[in-house]
């Protein structure tokens, strides 16, 4: 479990810093309160890395994923067999595509 949080924070505290939220170490260029509001930022959000994140987590249940589309196939539930199938297809954009990962992250 400590390695999975950990691993979130992590990826999420490299977040913060390359979208420019924090400054880790101090390389702000003295500028008044004033001047840094004036500043415009642009950060880069990347949600590969909380997918990486998740898929190395308690969180993720392959197995549990698996076992449903296996009890669904027996049973001919098509219904059943196409929710899991979305859900690997959501995985699918999310990590190879610019899909959100909200729905990864509501455990946390």
């Amino acid at each position: 479990m400590k390695k999975e949080t950990i691993l979130i924070c992590c990826t999420i505290a490299l977040l913060f810093v390359a979208m420019g939220a924090i400054d880790p170490l101090g390389c702000s260029n003295g500028a008044t309160a004033k001047e840094k509001t004036a500043v415009l930022r642009v950060g880069i959000y990347d949600n590969r890395g909380i997918l990486m994140a998740w898929f190395a987590s308690k969180y993720n249940d392959v197995a549990g994923q698996q076992r449903e589309y296996a009890q669904a196939k027996l049973a001919g539930d098509d219904e059943r067999m196409k929710k899991v199938v979305k859900f690997q297809q959501r995985l699918h954009f999310m990590g190879f595509g610019r899909a959100p990962v909200l729905e990864l992250l509501k455990p946390i």
